[in-house]
């Protein structure tokens, strides 16, 4: 099962950039995530790159 975090900034906004962090004194930490976007709460849509291929964030040390 995905985990997620929605976040709901008010009103339409830039974002530029997005940062995670492992758990305190384990090795857990988020490995990739995708960035979706709504701004009506029901229809979303996955965020891309200019070739429509879906952007994937990673943490730093992993390659992904």
């Amino acid at each position: 099962m995905y985990q997620f975090l929605s976040v709901d900034l008010g009103y339409r906004q830039v974002i530029t950039g997005v940062a995670t962090q492992g758990r305190r004194g384990s090795r857990e930490f988020v490995s990739e995530y995708y960035l979706w976007f709504s701004s009506d709460n029901k229809t979303w849509t996955v965020y891309t790159n200019e070739y429509g291929t879906p952007l994937v964030g990673c943490h730093s040390v992993l390659v992904c």
